[in-house]
């Protein structure tokens, strides 16, 4: 009978410990699913946002008799996405370094 009692003791311990533990891989895998969500709307956003700031500065180029040479495409919107303003800037120094260098 002391032997049941500690079985069941065990048992209970077992089923405790594994309820914890998937609770905590269930919180993990949100946060893991959360933080994905978040990175691919940053990564959208800065996209849309480098075309607008893309179209921006040509039609400034443009306006000034300045050829820009970098235009919106998926290279460029692409480069914007993942590196934000430094990567614009990257792409007009280039544009400009192999135009008048």
């Amino acid at each position: 009978m002391v032997r049941q009692t500690v079985e069941k003791k065990k048992t209970m311990r077992e089923y405790i410990i594994y309820g914890i533990s998937g609770v905590i891989i269930l919180i993990l895998l949100i946060g893991l699913c959360r933080a994905k969500t978040q990175k691919v709307m940053n990564v959208i956003l800065r996209g849309v946002l480098g075309i607008a700031i893309l179209y921006l500065v040509n039609t400034v180029l443009e306006g000034r008799q300045m050829i820009s040479g970098v235009g919106i495409n998926p290279v460029t919107v692409g480069v914007s996405a993942f590196l934000g303003v430094p990567g614009i800037l990257l792409l007009y120094g280039c544009s400009f370094f192999f135009r008048y260098f």
